[in-house]
């Protein structure tokens, strides 16, 4: 079949023509990614500062012997809880009994002698008037029963005493609390001001625990502090009572006393517990929301919207507080903080701000 050479060339111009590119079309216009944002203040910072530390008592009594005597009765035992005024030991009393009877058996025929010149006398003044007795007689009688007064007041002092003494003998609790160590043993002598037991104060405990040099400036006196010991399920609440003002020279650290209040009788000194402090800071901080914190190559990042641009930042933060983080450092408070599509931002994304503060 043949072929015209002018059909042949129409053929080839027609096939070079379908495949040339076509003509350019104009660039559309990017889509950029809308995201909510919110800016947040520096607000001043309380985080809590966890530590450890030991039960003490804050007050402890030393009872001693106000007399001379042979311990006869030992009532109690080392950490037994004890109660205001409860007895805790006796001495021998015999001498000072027979001694408050007699006292008793003075003081009572001293009061009848005294009532009966008192009536003496009062009937010696009104035979006076009647002109019956004279003045000296009435003044006889005066100084009688005055005389007698003088001697039932002595008496009654000296019963007094006498009770006083025996009083002694009873050892007693001065305040409510749990004996702290062995107590002196029965059948032993003791001197006046000899050491017999001494009572912690259930009520006067306190925790010692030890901060850091740059922790302890931010501490104050009277600071909220929370209290959990091994010894029990329950949170006590105490408070900063006492900072030391130099540090331990072998560690560096700081001594700090909190007093709790509300202490029971499942703490006892020695106890190991786990302190909690809220520490108020000097420095301010952004709190932002968790949800605002993302997860990227195994970094927890922030992102930011600089000039239509989403910038990724690593901030540092502190200890989370509920459904908010603070930030220390990394992120400004003038910065306008993505808070979502969060799942859709990358670094470096244009993005446009829809809603801000």
């Amino acid at each position: 079949m043949n072929i015209k050479p002018w059909l042949l060339l129409a053929i080839v111009n027609f096939l070079s023509a379908c495949s040339e590119p076509p003509p350019p079309v104009p660039e559309a216009a990017v889509e950029q990614l809308s995201v909510n944002v919110k800016r947040f203040p520096a607000v001043p910072w309380s985080y809590p500062l966890e530590t450890s530390g030991v039960l003490q008592s804050a007050e402890t009594v030393d009872i001693a012997a106000e007399a001379a005597g042979v311990v006869t009765k030992v009532l109690v035992k080392e950490g037994q809880a004890v109660q205001q005024g409860q007895l805790l030991m006796r001495l021998d009393n015999e001498k000072q009994n027979l001694r408050v009877e007699r006292a008793r058996a003075i003081r009572a025929s001293s009061e009848a002698d005294m009532d009966q010149a008192q009536r003496q006398w009062q009937k010696f003044s009104q035979l006076r008037e009647a002109g019956a007795v004279s003045d000296d007689q009435l003044d006889n009688a005066r100084s009688h029963y005055d005389a007698l007064k003088a001697r039932f007041q002595s008496a009654q002092a000296e019963l007094e005493l006498a009770q006083r003494e025996l009083a002694d003998r009873d050892i007693r609790s001065p305040i409510a609390g749990v004996v702290d160590g062995e107590p002196i043993e029965q059948g032993e002598r003791v001197q006046p001001g000899q050491a017999l037991i001494e009572i912690q104060a259930q009520e006067a405990l306190q925790v010692i625990t030890w901060v850091n040099q740059a922790e302890v400036n931010q501490l104050k006196l009277g600071t909220p502090v929370e209290v959990r010991s091994d010894a029990s399920n329950k949170v006590y609440r105490a408070r900063v009572e006492a900072i030391a003002q130099s540090a331990h020279p072998r560690t560096g650290n700081f001594e700090v006393k909190c007093r709790l209040s509300g202490a029971d009788v499942l703490l006892r000194e020695g106890m190991s517990a786990s302190v909690r402090i809220d520490v108020e800071s000097n420095r301010k901080v952004l709190f932002i929301p968790r949800t605002a914190v993302v997860d990227r190559q195994r970094k927890a990042v922030v992102f930011v919207v600089n000039q239509g641009i989403a910038e990724r930042r690593e901030p540092r933060f502190g200890l989370p507080s509920g459904d908010e983080i603070p930030v220390l450092s990394g992120l400004e408070s003038d910065e306008m903080l993505i808070l979502s599509p969060l799942e859709l931002i990358t670094d470096g994304l244009a993005v446009t701000v829809e809603t801000q503060p």
